[in-house]
């Protein structure tokens, strides 16, 4: 009887109403995503285990939405709630194309071309930090600077690992107590009694600005400056799509279960009842109801916040979703042989298989070699970060089970710190790596994370799992559901004889095949790798390059060009070091900027919101001026509260030698911006409060609500589902009144236009029926779409003014990230490679020497004017530095306009040299022999006497012609230094297929040869290639630039 309810199959949703005692389930609706099929006995299917369809709905009954003994949030379908946001909210469709399988992935490792700064914020327990180590460190591989946000309490686990770490406060252990707790959404009423919901408030809302410095501040330790380039985040962090706004940065989410809304499966969190006719858009819902929830714990503190960084207040109805609306990537790291990727899974969704890092070097202690070489292999037993309710409790029943087995067993410790009497079968083990750990057992018993999951069944250990709270009944599911472990055994239902009967499943035949068959399908699975993959195909890559070093992210716009060109650190900072530009004309650059904006449905329900939007607000700003004040108060006490707690932490010392001043250089902000004067800001805080009451009347008046009439009325059409026209957002006065002019323009010609149109649609699909259907259709097209035209042309014209003045009053934010990026491109270009530099000089001098040659047009001349010229380089040695700046221009004649700046340190000698420089018009040219046909060299020598440096300032701009033979030339080249090098190159291009930023794009190849040049007879011949069509061939290259007679050799085109 026992082995017949262990080996049932179970296909309900974790989390459903006693899914642990009930029959199997129906067949799942969504059976179509698999071909399963099952005689019920996991020994004699026809089909492998991981074949089995993983979960369904199973058929629940009740009438409301409330909170179940174990605090999970139960969802009636038939409910008002549920039938309101499925009208609300826009359903998707059927399907998409279908879903590439993993193996599509490229997991072969391979370099990425422009190297980001990453953060990735995580909130949970160390199982859930651990992959995001793993996938840190892969990103690194490809070049990117990676830093981890997390909890303190982590900071040794990530730096340990090789990544940055930036803390973020908040106790794991706290939360995870609390989610022990409270495993759903809503909190027990014992919760709230003990007052546990107004501390994770408080946590969280440190938390979110925790997240948010991450994303700009310097290293605590190290003092390295950081701003982010992309974000990466898990859902609970909260705070990861509002840190990408406030930059215009890409985020991408990663999670261990599903958190997208899909027909497919409901919401892990959610237990469904009063499943209807459609339980599959029932399941859909079931992720709406799951994220609004949410948001109304939570909506207050994150709006509060966003504030504080400059960001407008996201509506209640719009921010739930905010991330399914806006597309953000998502890619779940999970084996998709277990749970593939729903069909209804838009392309910027992925599933790419579990996170593992890399296999740390681990030596275990003398007792625990000794221990697993006294006896049989042990079985583990552990629940990680858990914290425990009655670790008594606990610890007996499986001390007692593992004396019913007569096994031997090693127990982890864990957060819950548990302990027993000596027994010589029994191991007490602290911090220890499950990757060598899971190797030396014959079974793994835990709470059923997804990484620790993931490892024991990697390494083909049958695994019986006790969840908690959150995905680990989903894990615990599919474990069974493949045959490699039992049912999962819920913590609050476990006793001696259901984990007596599981471990002895787990020690059977059957539970070590299934496991091993598991095992030897995710060897050859790459998820870490598919997942960076993934990234890196959803990054708006061609947006975040900066035009000439595409290995370098843009972060900069210079706009006194004829086009804004996108500039790097690095370049940025050398332009303006070298004076070539002014720092007044460069703008931060967004490469992905995020707009939110308030949904309406109606001008009635969008005029009403509208108003009372602009009412409650005022009212705020009211009640502000007596309010902000001691809110101001409690938010420095809580901030240094947090600042001190993190202090002891970090130095072992009493609070009572932690100063003000102290914490403020530990954190690595300015005193000023930690403390400042309380009341000053107490009483400024009062006076906004005051100011705003005025500001927001007016902006109600002249902005909110024409607004909200003018969408509802644009909207209206929707309802019977005709298409509304995107006009593009309003950013600006400028862009508001393009939209306004097309709203006016397309609303009476669409409006007008369907009183013909629609009718006739009616009539060709129902008859007379159907035209005088299409006849009303068309007449309230014609009223809302022109309505909404009359409207705009107030409406968005203010809208975008109203936008324009607010950026202009709070910039603080955008001044904080451009000085935090100034002060990161100065330190970049002291302690960054010189390899773009040395490169690009001797490219660009190699280009100007042409300008000598036949290839010179007459009519080129000799310019100063470098207004666009978009990048600096630097070559830096030990006596002197040369500068470079480049850019092109393609004309409409389809010449390439090249413009060359340097700035070197010349030397002059006692002797006499053996190179003669003429200048002529600020240009300094260097003598040389120039051949056209066959290349030739030119050798030269240097003289070794003694020099003094002086500095001169040069430029030359040149237009070479498309399709012109150049022929080649050969020509010394001098360095600063005074060494003569010997430049070879031949110029037949044609400037279309020619990119300046393509020089720049092996780059990397060339500095790691550089590397690797300490004598004169490294990297011969070395070549590298790329669409471009140029190669550099080096030749016995010094790397210090100390050696005479060095060649050089460039090939442009052909």
């Amino acid at each position: 009887m026992a082995d017949r309810k262990r080996n049932t199959i179970r296909y309900e949703l974790p989390g459903d109403d006693s899914p642990y005692l009930h029959p199997a389930s129906p067949t799942p609706p969504y059976q179509s995503l698999r071909n399963a099929s099952s005689t019920g006995d996991l020994a004699h299917d026809a089909e492998p285990p991981a074949e089995l369809p993983p979960y369904s709905v199973s058929n629940l009954t009740g009438h409301d939405v409330k909170v179940q003994d174990d605090a999970r949030i139960e969802i009636d379908c038939n409910s008002k709630l549920v039938r309101t946001l499925s009208r609300i909210y826009p359903t998707a469709p059927q399907h998409y194309e279908p879903a590439p399988e993993y193996t599509e992935f490229e997991t072969t490792s391979k370099s990425w071309v422009t190297k980001l700064n990453i953060v990735i914020q995580v909130v949970g327990s160390r199982g859930d930090v651990q992959p995001f180590i793993a996938l840190g460190n892969e990103l690194q591989r490809q070049g990117h600077r990676v830093r981890l946000a997390t909890h303190d309490v982590f900071e040794n686990f990530v730096r340990g690992s090789g990544l940055e770490f930036y803390p973020i406060g908040g106790d794991p252990a706290e939360l995870m107590a609390y989610m022990v707790k409270n495993p759903g959404l809503i909190p027990s009423m014992k919760t709230l009694a003990a007052g546990e919901i107004q501390k994770k408030r408080d946590m969280m809302q440190f938390m979110l600005h925790e997240f948010w410095d991450s994303c700009i501040r310097p290293d605590h330790v190290t003092g390295s400056p950081f701003v982010a380039d992309a974000i990466i985040a898990n859902p609970p962090s909260f705070a990861h799509i509002h840190c990408a706004q406030a930059l215009g940065v890409p985020v991408h989410l990663m999670f261990t279960m599903p958190w997208s809304s899909t027909r497919a499966f409901p919401h892990p969190l959610a237990n469904m009842k009063n499943v209807g006719s459609d339980p599959r858009l029932e399941n859909y819902i079931s992720y709406t109801v799951v994220e609004w929830m949410t948001w109304q714990g939570l909506g207050d503190i994150i709006n509060k916040w966003r504030r504080s960084i400059d960001l407008e207040e996201v509506a209640m109805f719009d921010a739930p979703m905010l991330a399914q609306t806006l597309k953000i990537p998502f890619t779940y790291c999970w084996s998709p042989a277990l749970v593939p990727k729903p069909e209804d899974w838009a392309p910027h969704i992925d599933v790419c298989g579990f996170f593992f890092r890399d296999p740390p070097q681990y030596s275990p202690p003398s007792d625990l070699s000794q221990f697993l070489q006294a006896g049989p292999p042990p079985i583990y037993l552990g629940f990680g970060s858990i914290v425990l309710d009655n670790p008594e409790k606990i610890i007996g029943i499986i001390l007692d089970a593992v004396r019913a087995t007569g096994v031997r067993a090693i127990i982890s410790k864990g957060w819950s710190e548990l302990a027993g009497s000596e027994d010589e079968n029994i191991y007490w083990i602290g911090d220890c790596p499950h990757e060598w750990l899971f190797q030396h057992v014959a079974a793994v018993i835990h709470h059923g994370g997804a990484g620790t999951t993931a490892c024991g069944l990697l390494n083909g250990k049958p695994t019986t799992i006790i969840p908690f709270f959150g995905d680990q009944p989903f894990w615990g599911q599919m474990v069974a559901n493949a045959g490699a472990g039992p049912n999962p055994i819920p913590h609050a239902e476990l006793t001696v004889d259901n984990l007596s009967e599981a471990i002895r499943y787990c020690l059977s035949q059957k539970a070590s095949d299934a496991a091993r068959e598991i095992a030897s399908k995710m060897a050859s699975e790459a998820g870490v790798r598919a997942a960076v993959q993934s990234f890196h195909r959803q990054l708006p890559i061609e947006k975040m390059t900066c035009d000439v070093i595409p290995s370098e992210p843009a972060v900069w716009s210079y706009t006194k060009s004829k086009r804004p060109i996108k500039l790097s650190r690095i370049a940025a900072e050398h332009l303006q070091t070298t004076k070539t530009i002014d720092a007044k004309h460069l703008k931060p650059y967004q490469s992905n900027p995020i707009l939110t904006e308030t949904t309406r449905w109606d001008p009635i329900s969008g005029g009403s919101s509208a108003v009372m939007a602009t009412a409650t607000g005022m009212a705020g700003d009211i009640t502000g001026i007596f309010t902000k004040p001691v809110e101001e108060y409690r938010d420095e006490r809580k901030r240094q509260a947090g600042e001190l707690k993190r202090a002891q932490a970090h130095h072992g010392e009493d609070s009572d030698h932690l100063s003000v001043d102290r914490l403020s250089n530990d954190s690595g902000r300015p005193k000023s911006a930690q403390s400042g004067n309380l009341a000053g800001r107490m009483a400024g805080a009062s006076a906004k409060s005051a100011g705003r009451i005025g500001a927001t009347a007016t902006k109600g008046m002249l902005v909110d609500f024409p607004l909200a009439i003018t969408e509802g009325l644009k909207s209206v059409p929707q309802l019977y589902g005709d298409k509304v026209r995107d006009h593009g957002p309003v950013t600006d006065a400028k862009s508001g009144m393009i939209v306004a002019g097309k709203t006016f323009a397309w609303g009476f010609i669409d409006g007008i236009g369907d009183l013909a149109i629609q009718p006739y649609k009616g009539a060709k699909k129902e008859g007379a029926l159907g035209a005088a259907k299409g006849f009303g259709k068309g007449a309230m097209g014609l009223v809302t779409k022109s309505g909404a035209g009359m409207f705009g042309v107030f409406a968005y014209p203010s809208a975008g003014i109203s936008k324009s003045l607010r950026d202009a009053v709070h910039g603080s934010t955008r001044k904080v990230v451009a000085e935090e990026r100034r002060k990161e491109g100065a330190w970049m270009s002291v302690f960054t490679m010189s390899r773009f530099s040395l490169l690009a000089g001797f490219v660009l001098f190699a280009i100007s020497r042409v300008n000598a040659g036949p290839c010179r047009p007459s009519s080129s001349a000799i310019s100063s004017d470098l207004e666009t010229a978009t990048t600096s380089t630097e070559v830096v040695e030990p006596t002197a530095t040369l500068a470079s700046t480049l850019t092109t221009e393609t004309e409409a004649s389809g010449t390439l306009s090249i413009v060359v700046s340097t700035t070197e340190a010349s030397t002059a000698s006692e002797d006499t040299a053996t190179e003669s420089a003429t200048t002529t018009e600020g240009v300094t040219t260097t003598e040389a022999t120039t051949t056209t046909g066959a290349a030739t060299t030119t050798e030269a020598a240097t003289t070794t006497a003694e020099t003094t440096t002086a500095l001169a300032t040069t430029s030359a701009a040149l237009v070479l012609e498309p399709r012109r033979d150049c022929g080649s030339f050969s020509t010394p080249y001098t360095a600063p230094n005074g060494v003569v090098y010997n430049i070879r190159c031949s110029t037949d291009f044609e400037p279309a297929s020619f990119s300046p930023a393509g020089f720049f794009e092996d780059v990397a190849s060339f500095g790691d040869c550089l590397s690797k040049c300490e004598t004169s007879s490294g990297c011969n011949g070395v070549q590298w290639d790329n669409l471009n069509s140029y190669c550099v061939t080096m030749r016995s290259f010094g790397g210090t630039m100390q050696s005479p007679g060095n060649d050089i050799a460039f090939r442009i085109g052909g």
